[in-house]
């Protein structure tokens, strides 16, 4: 197995990129048993081999990647604090700007490419903020909202770029909720023959009562139908003794 490392171009620093899969899964290992790492990727060293791929993407070194991109919500996000790094690692230029005070407050952001045309343009007001919920939030967005304005700005240009190859940034996943889901199960489909069985059964218990002097009727009949099958045995058996002395003799 090689022990080959590369000083990774796209950061000055010096830091070193694992080559292959190999060397890319040992660095994971270390990574992920290290306490230095954020508490999501400890022990877990699958998720550091996709965030160090990830990161390697964007133009960040595997150190920078484990620190800089994070799962909220349930999705693969970057901080913003990582954009302008990521941005000049592609040879591309920031240029952010936040006028006005107060409620006036609009934040704005270029990408320009090395030759300073406009690549991608994002604003990002109070207005916005509060059409989305954000303004005087509690948190971050009541504390900072100058530079939560401002990472917003930074991020839908960083985005629309396309040098975040699809990532939003942290700070939006955060204020975006993560998606519910209904899972409550549907009702037991009843099967067709059942459904008219109960139907039957629910019109017999509707059925309209039974005037009284019909039911007496029926009574009356009931009493002498019974009289009468009464008769009718006796007469056999009438018979049938008859028969037994006639063969006596």
């Amino acid at each position: 197995m090689s022990n080959k490392v590369a000083v990774n171009p796209m950061n000055r620093g010096g830091s070193l990129v694992p080559q292959g899969f190999d060397e890319m899964w040992r660095l994971a290992q270390v990574l992920s048993a290290s306490s230095l790492v954020p508490q999501d990727y400890r022990g877990k060293p699958e998720n550091v081999f996709l965030a160090v791929d990830m990161g390697l993407s964007l133009g960040l070194a595997p150190t920078q990647a484990i620190q800089r991109i994070a799962v909220i919500n349930g999705r693969v996000s970057v901080w913003g604090s990582a954009i302008p790094a990521i941005i000049r690692s592609k040879g591309f230029e920031l240029v952010e700007t936040v006028e006005g005070d107060g409620e006036a407050m609009i934040a704005s952001a270029e990408v320009r490419d090395e030759k300073g045309k406009i690549v991608s343009a994002a604003t990002f007001t109070v207005e916005d903020a509060k059409k989305a919920g954000l303004w005087k939030k509690k948190g971050p967005w009541e504390s900072y909202p100058k530079r939560m304005l401002m990472h917003r700005a930074r991020g839908y240009a960083a985005q629309d770029s396309g040098l975040l190859v699809g990532i939003i940034t942290a700070e939006e996943a955060i204020d975006t909720p993560a998606e519910i889901k209904d899972i409550t199960p549907e009702p037991p489909q009843i099967p067709q023959g059942a459904q008219l069985a109960g139907d039957a059964i629910e019109d017999v218990t509707e059925a309209p009562e039974v005037p009284a002097d019909v039911v007496e009727e029926i009574r009356e009949k009931e009493a002498s139908y019974n009289e009468m099958a009464e008769l009718a045995d006796e007469a056999e058996r009438c018979t049938e003794t008859s028969d037994m002395f006639a063969g006596a003799k």
